[in-house]
Parts: C-alpha cells; sequence; structure tokens
C-alpha cells in the first residue's frame, strides 16, 4: 500500500508537474497547503484537484489560482 504525499513531497510533485508543463506554478503556498489537505496527500486526487483549479484560474482570466477558485475547484473535482 502506497503512504500518501507529505506536504513537502506534494509541493516537490507540484513544482516538478508545472516544471515539466513548461508553465509557472499557479499555486501559492496557502493554496498548496489547501490542496494537500483537501487531497489527503493521495497523489492521484492532488493531480484532480489542482486541474480543475488551473483550468478554472486560466478560463477566468487568472494567472495563479486565487482562493475563491480553489473554493470552486474543491467542490467540482469531488463531483468528477
Amino acid at each position: 500500500v502506497l503512504q500518501p504525499l507529505t506536504l513537502g513531497e506534494t509541493k516537490a510533485m507540484l513544482a516538478f508537474r508545472c516544471q515539466e508543463a513548461e508553465i509557472t506554478l499557479p499555486f501559492s503556498e496557502d493554496i498548496m497547503q489547501e490542496i494537500y489537505e483537501v487531497a489527503a496527500g493521495v497523489p492521484r486526487e492532488i493531480l484532480k484537484v489542482c486541474a480543475v483549479a488551473y483550468e478554472l484560474a486560466k478560463g477566468n482570466g487568472f494567472e495563479t489560482v486565487p482562493p475563491e477558485v480553489m473554493e470552486i475547484a474543491k467542490r467540482e473535482a469531488v463531483l468528477q
């Protein structure tokens, strides 16, 4: 059984994934903490929440994910 990631591992994974995708990390420290908590450190869930948050932010003209978009993303990611 795989163990959940730590917060530090989560931040490193997000930084790496954004670097590989050649995009600027769109998540603040507070937003990454929130993503980690809502996903309970589970990589698949972390990436699902991030994808929804990123797409919502970009679709609304934001360069980074603001708290109000994160609130929507948490609900949307759970529904998918």
